[in-house]
């Protein structure tokens, strides 16, 4: 946080306004502007887009930040084990929360949801978001509902308590899933909501029946290739160090963002000559 390195997008760990904890920050704006002049996006499209950058980090901390719903995903070249490795990170940052607009099922802390997170969440209801959380645990008014009874999901699918952080007053489709802990594996729920947005995205019809056809349960591959066999062996015995935080979407003013990130290197340059 304390060493000026001169890096492209000014990416840098600190912490900014009401983003109390540190985390990955960057120029955002300037990262939004750069992938609109240098790939094929245009800014027509840049709102069903999915940007991944990868800092020059192999910190386990990722984070993803929204312009309107163009998501970019900072994810970290991970050296921890499965699931925690690269490749979990990307699963759950950028497939996760960046395409998919869903919601941490993680469990963070032993408390109960306070209604300002309950207003939270359904505030990103209100967007089409985080569908895969509920704030009831009536099975006839979570999101999910028609799989509960139906006999192709009973099995897997119910309501599970815990959720954005908290043990009480938030719920789930599923017991694990990838927005929980990064397996290569989502939930009904998620699903659903990823298949959705492909298919809307690319301008194709969707129902139910399309989903029904094409859905299945089967994980990805768990070997956990996706960082070398010796950095595995390194961490063996050793415990990890390194951050624990894993941060949950933002949705940012990218300018803003930029002039304080801008603000933050300067400082940090100055105090470093």
């Amino acid at each position: 946080m304390h060493t000026y390195v001169n890096n492209r997008f000014g990416t840098l760990y600190g912490h900014v306004d009401d983003i109390t904890i540190n985390q990955l920050l960057l120029e955002t704006d300037e990262a939004f502007r750069y992938a609109v002049e240098k790939t094929p996006l245009t800014e027509h499209d840049k709102w069903k887009t999915q940007i991944i950058l990868i800092p020059n980090s192999n910190e386990y901390e990722a984070v993803t930040y929204f312009d309107g719903d163009c998501a970019l995903s900072l994810c970290p070249p991970s050296i921890r084990p499965y699931p925690q490795d690269t490749r979990g990170v990307v699963q759950h940052e950028a497939c996760g929360h960046g395409f998919g607009k869903l919601g941490d099922e993680s469990i963070t802390k032993q408390a109960w949801a306070t209604p300002d997170i309950l207003a939270i969440i359904n505030g990103y209801h209100a967007r089409g978001w985080y569908k895969n959380l509920a704030i009831t645990s009536k099975m006839s008014q979570v999101a999910w509902a028609d799989f509960i009874f139906d006999t192709r999901y009973s099995d897997q699918v119910d309501v599970y308590e815990g959720g954005f952080g908290y043990m009480r007053g938030v719920f789930r489709s599923e017991n694990n899933s990838c927005m929980n802990y990064g397996i290569p594996y989502f939930n009904v729920m998620s699903r659903l909501d990823i298949m959705r947005r492909i298919r809307e995205y690319s301008g194709m019809d969707w129902s139910m029946d399309y989903f029904y056809a094409n859905d299945t349960n089967k994980w990805g591959d768990t070997d956990g290739t996706t960082r070398s066999g010796a950095a595995h062996a390194s961490l063996v015995g050793t415990g990890i160090t390194g951050s624990n935080t894993h941060c949950a979407p933002t949705i940012i003013n990218p300018k803003k963002m930029g002039d304080q990130v801008r603000a933050i290197r300067n400082k940090t340059k100055n105090n470093n000559r």
